[in-house]
């Protein structure tokens, strides 16, 4: 019996010493477990940060682009009224440039005819003009049609 009880005894020893063994690996399990949970919640973390980054840089993308677009189609517009004023601008000289030589045609007919008047002396009491004078008309025109 003693025999019996000292198998006993050691085995119960035995036992205590695995259960403890196994106590501390248990332990350490859990300690590595509670690390591992605490490092999935930080990377949790950090992909949704990295999420919401991205998400801000898809935000800056659209409206970088709409904004592109905007100015794309405002250069468009701005080309069209730049020519549509180069074309208001060139009818404008056009018109000037007819006023010009129809004043100028209507002065030289006026000139003519009053110079003819003169000349003749028919010009309603005008009296004939001087050398001196009609060269200072003659002079001041490229010609002078006279009929």
């Amino acid at each position: 019996m003693r025999k019996l009880a000292e198998q006993s005894n050691s085995s119960v020893q035995e036992i205590e010493a695995i259960i403890n063994e196994l106590t501390i690996k248990t332990n350490k399990a859990v300690e590595t477990m509670t690390i591992v949970g605490e490092t999935i919640n930080q990377q949790t973390a950090s992909v949704n940060d990295t999420r919401g980054k991205f998400e801000g840089i898809a935000e800056a993308i659209e409206k970088t682009r709409q904004a592109i677009e905007l100015l794309n189609s405002s250069g468009k517009k701005m080309d069209q009224k730049k020519n549509e004023i180069i074309e208001i601008i060139h009818n404008l000289s056009a018109i000037a440039e007819e006023n010009a030589a129809g004043t100028e045609e209507g002065s030289l007919l006026n000139l003519s005819i009053n110079f003819i008047s003169i000349i003749r002396g028919d010009g309603g009491g005008h009296t004939k003009p001087s050398p001196c004078l009609l060269r200072k008309i003659t002079a001041s025109y490229d010609y002078i049609d006279v009929i």
